[in-house]
């Protein structure tokens, strides 16, 4: 991804990954205030609505965690 955004944006290294983080930051604020603004459609389908919207959390945290220790990353 880094070198991806060095290309695309003409960054630097130490640019695209400041550019990565602010972009990184941007997108769980968004996806956090998201959260808070979900409708209600009542307990049933609220109960539903939240363990999907927990899942798509655990899921990109899983697959940092994964690509990670797995040493993908590199």
């Amino acid at each position: 991804m880094i070198a991806v955004l060095m290309l695309e944006l003409g960054l630097d290294r130490s640019g695209a990954m400041a550019w990565a983080a602010r972009h990184h930051a941007e997108v769980q604020t968004k996806f956090i205030d998201g959260l808070a603004k979900v409708p209600s459609w009542g307990p049933s389908t609220d109960g539903l609505v939240k363990e999907y919207t927990d899942g798509l959390a655990t899921f990109v945290r899983g697959h940092y965690c994964w690509g990670y220790e797995s040493q993908r990353s590199q």
